[in-house]
């Protein structure tokens, strides 16, 4: 579980510096930036439901 916690973590910066990245370009992707923000999203979500747990 902590291998995936951490992988998740890891996961969650990679896109984060994606979108950062993708926003600065003259003309951004919409449909990408869309996308990469619902998966960080998703793992942010992940990340505090692994948290609140117990363990």
């Amino acid at each position: 579980m902590k291998n995936f916690f951490f992988r998740l973590i890891a996961i969650y910066k990679r896109l984060d510096e994606s979108i950062r990245f993708e926003e600065k370009q003259p003309r951004p992707r919409d449909l990408r930036l869309l996308r990469m923000k619902r998966l960080r999203a998703a793992i942010r979500q992940r990340l505090n439901v692994m948290m609140q747990s117990p363990a």
